[in-house]
């Protein structure tokens, strides 16, 4: 999976997604996704590399606690099998929430 499927997929679940940055952040509305690649390895052996992890961050921003959405985006991971972690914070300067999803990719080359 690439980042690619990964920004089609989430754009069904009715956002704006962005990747890695807003490039007019007044036509950011909330709620929205921005996710980006946090790090990537190769793996191999015998000069040859076989394997790709690749982590992302997916940051959910919104006005509201919305827990609707919340669901939305884990039952996306839970159907496409990524393990992922979480972390909720409120921006008091933006009064906005970000809920922020850890997940990695293993791919094989």
């Amino acid at each position: 999976m690439s980042k690619f499927n990964l920004f089609e997929m989430l754009k069904e679940i009715g956002l704006q997604v962005f990747y890695y940055s807003v490039d007019n952040p007044e036509d950011m509305l909330l709620p929205c996704i921005i996710f980006f690649k946090e790090s990537g390895s190769v793996y191999g052996s015998d000069f040859q590399n076989h394997i790709e992890k690749t982590k992302y961050i997916f940051e959910l921003y919104s006005d509201i606690k919305d827990f609707e959405i919340e669901n939305k985006i884990k039952k996306l991971f839970n159907k496409l099998g990524l393990k992922y972690e979480f972390t909720e914070t409120y921006i008091k300067e933006e009064s906005m929430y970000l809920t922020a999803y850890y997940i990695e990719i293993i791919e094989k080359l």
